[in-house]
């Protein structure tokens, strides 16, 4: 069934009231050859001739425009069937001139003032977590789509090339830096002192064994024994009071020389050759390669929890920055000029490259419908109102055959 239920109602329903007018205006001119010859039957009569007339001749061209009236092929009517191919023509022509004509569009895009729009919608909170859904929803479709292989291979080729023309050196010697400012290196330093203390103690026969070496050999055994357990206990003290002395004289030497060696070790270019060995060796190593091709499936899961979770912390957190951004988009008139201008060109490319293809497209789906179902869809939508025009056809020609019919019997 073509159309709705209440469409085809309604239209039903005018159809009635004008066939209905039309038939009392016919039952009245008849009556009136059973009337006196009063002057009143003349005007009644010549009244409700005209609005017979009218009403059949609007009956005629409205339905003309949709079918064959009373089903003769009468020359220049069913004119939408017939005129389909046309129309289809003349529709496609009129959207691409009207709605996509580059300057039109163009000037309706900049009275909008998009990008004023933009920021008052994604102000809100509600507004912007649906977007946040519906953009995390698309991307995770296009990341489902690709080949997963080939943006790892690409990630990691990305990542590798960056790496490998970076120089580390002026970037190590600057964290370095900042971690000894901020006594962020301290737990190092103190399990490197820890560790120096344990190597010692572990190291005690080969140290005893180069102090044998070292000593005069007219100086007794139990001499050295002595004086190598006194310098061992020395150190081993020392190595402590380092350990737990934060403000050790010798750890604030030490956290002076860092920095200052690196930096030695940066100007002679020393530096930036370790560390570019370093770089080339981590980036070779397989625990690696594996981490940056897990990169991409991170991003996709990550991606499609934001989707699925309408009030998940993860929504939250990509909404939030699209909020901010419309704030600042609202406070800052140069950004929303900028967007408005894009917007503005993105309006005008779209015109002239995509104008033609939809006139074709709305062409070739038009030509596609059946001719009838065409006129009998047109006639559902405004129908209603053509029936109306029906309906005063039949009261404006019954006015119009009493005025003729006064100037008439004036005139006489």
């Amino acid at each position: 069934m073509i159309g709705t239920p209440e469409q085809v109602r309604r239209l039903r329903s005018m159809k009635l009231k004008a066939v209905s007018l039309l038939a009392i205006a016919a039952a009245i001119f008849i009556a009136t050859f059973y009337l006196s010859g009063a002057t009143w039957v003349g005007y009644v009569r010549a009244g409700s001739e005209a609005a017979m007339v009218g009403g059949i001749a609007d009956w005629f061209a409205v339905t003309a425009l949709f079918r064959y009236p009373l089903g003769i092929p009468i020359p220049h009517t069913a004119v939408l069937p017939r005129s389909k191919d046309v129309v289809a023509a003349s529709l496609g022509r009129f959207i691409t001139d009207t709605f996509l004509n580059p300057e039109q569009l163009t000037k309706r895009i900049a009275d909008l003032k998009p990008a004023k729009r933009l920021a008052a919608y994604l102000s809100e909170p509600e507004h912007a977590t649906a977007v946040a859904g519906v953009a995390a929803g698309l991307l995770h479709s296009l990341a489902e789509a690709v080949d997963d292989s080939s943006i790892q291979d690409n990630i990691q080729r990305l990542i590798v090339d960056h790496a490998i023309d970076a120089d580390l050196g002026p970037a190590l010697v600057s964290f370095v830096e900042h971690a000894v400012d901020n006594g962020h290196h301290v737990p190092v330093i103190d399990a490197a002192i820890a560790a120096l203390q344990a190597s010692v103690r572990t190291a005690q026969p080969t140290l005893r064994d180069r102090l044998r070496d070292e000593s005069p050999w007219w100086v007794p055994e139990s001499v050295d024994d002595v004086v190598f357990a006194r310098l061992l206990q020395g150190l081993d003290r020392f190595l402590g009071d380092v350990g737990a002395q934060p403000d050790h004289p010798l750890r604030l030497e030490l956290d002076t020389n860092i920095v200052k060696q690196l930096r030695i070790l940066e100007a002679d270019g020393s530096l930036s050759e370790t560390t570019g060995r370093l770089r080339d060796d981590l980036m070779e190593h397989p625990a690696l390669q594996a981490w940056i091709g897990s990169l991409w499936d991170g991003a996709v899961q990550t991606i499609g929890r934001v989707a699925e979770e309408p009030t998940g912390e993860l929504r939250s957190m990509v909404s939030e920055p699209i909020a901010q951004a419309a704030k600042r988009l609202g406070s800052d008139p140069q950004l929303a000029s900028r967007l408005d201008d894009w917007a503005i060109r993105l309006g005008a490319a779209v015109a002239e490259n995509v104008g033609a293809e939809l006139s074709h497209m709305i062409e070739s789906t038009v030509l596609a419908w059946d001719a009838d179902e065409t006129a009998r869809w047109v006639e559902l939508g405004v129908g209603r109102d053509l029936q109306i025009i029906r309906i005063n056809g039949t009261v404006v020609g019954g006015l119009v055959g009493l005025l003729i019919h006064a100037g008439t019997e004036f005139l006489a």
